[in-house]
């Protein structure tokens, strides 16, 4: 909240990919109250998250309270995903964003746009 107010002409998108949510094991033993669930995002112009349900890491499938959700779990490119030697599904999200980021672009407002260096102040 105080970044919120601290900041004059910037424009803050946050993308989360899978994110972890749970701070510390309270947040694996109660995830619908995880930190990630009710905190990320909040301070966020616009926050989007992306998800998948199936994975079989802890704490990263429930949606953001701040946050629009995509679950790309049943997205029909996933049947030709092959994920790297070494990892699991949890990568799924991060390479549907990869592989259709225009797309989101357009359909949450617009293509990113950034100020030369210098400009940003």
């Amino acid at each position: 909240d105080s970044l919120q107010a601290s900041r004059r002409n910037v424009h803050l998108r946050l993308t989360l990919c899978d994110a972890f949510t749970a701070r510390g094991l309270a947040g694996l033993a109660r995830p619908s109250s995880a930190f990630g669930v009710t905190h990320f995002g909040r301070s966020a112009d616009l926050c989007e998250a992306f998800i998948n349900t199936d994975d079989p890491v802890p704490s990263t499938s429930l949606p953001l309270r701040h946050a629009t959700n995509f679950d790309v779990t049943a997205a029909a490119s996933r049947a030709s995903f092959v994920p790297l030697a070494g990892d699991s599904l949890h990568s799924w999200p991060a390479a549907w964003y990869g592989h259709n980021l225009r797309a989101v672009l357009r359909s949450t407002g617009a293509l990113a746009r950034h100020a030369p260096l210098g400009d940003a102040a």
